[in-house]
């Protein structure tokens, strides 16, 4: 059954919060117009990430305890800075070394309370094979970053994985954010390995903002034992 795969969903829980509205202004602005607000762009392209960081930190009703909060403001943060790196001087290498950490404290958040289960393993090893695979052609000819993509496409389908096995977050609502946040990724492989396509900023950008929400959102809104 549904809530037996995603246990308690609250979706509907706070959609529509004073943070959420201070999430989706900044992102839909750079979303949708990524290169009108020039060298500056960057402040803009952080800033939706920087909310949720103030949300974590002074906005939860239910205030997470502080192993929980170290894990998700290490990520966002670190995502941040692999925005700034993105965007400033379109350096991909460091971009990814910063998205990569971010993506081993998600591990370390959706691992807790870890319960093993066997299609989000398949799942997860599928689109690791695929996406790598997809991928050869041209980082075979780029040593520089093969083994970094590669490393950094083996931490994020963990993250998927860990966003189904995990208890201590609300998992439906984690699966959503990690795979939209994979999906967001693969968009950049296939533009920038593959085929570039139109308008491929609005698909990375929406994906990634609406990854990286429902991701915090997973952890915000299930309810947390007090300190």
């Amino acid at each position: 059954s549904p809530s037996s795969i995603c246990g308690p969903c609250t979706m509907k829980d706070g959609c529509c919060d004073k943070w959420t509205v201070l999430f989706a202004i900044p992102a839909l602005l750079y979303t949708a117009m990524p290169s009108y607000f020039g060298e500056k762009g960057y402040l803009l392209k952080m800033t939706p990430i920087l909310i949720l960081i103030l949300k974590t930190l002074f906005g939860s009703k239910s205030k997470l305890g502080n192993y929980e909060s170290v894990l998700l403001v290490c990520g966002l943060w670190l995502s941040s800075l692999g925005d700034v790196a993105l965007a400033l001087d379109d350096n991909f290498l460091q971009g990814l070394i910063f998205f990569r950490a971010a993506h081993f404290f998600y591990v370390l958040l959706f691992g807790r309370g870890f319960q093993f289960r066997t299609w989000p393993v398949i799942v997860s090893a599928a689109i690791a094979v695929i996406a790598i695979t997809l991928m050869y052609p041209k980082l075979s000819s780029n040593a520089s970053l093969f083994l970094p993509v590669v490393s950094y496409t083996l931490v994020i389908t963990s993250m998927l994985f860990t966003s189904a096995c995990g208890t201590k977050h609300s998992r439906c609502v984690g699966m959503l954010g990690a795979g939209l946040f994979t999906l967001s990724d693969f968009l950049i492989s296939v533009n920038k390995f593959m085929v570039p396509f139109p308008y491929h900023n609005v698909f990375i950008h929406s994906t990634y903002y609406l990854g990286q929400y429902f991701i915090a959102k997973s952890v915000l809104s299930k309810p947390h034992p007090s300190k």
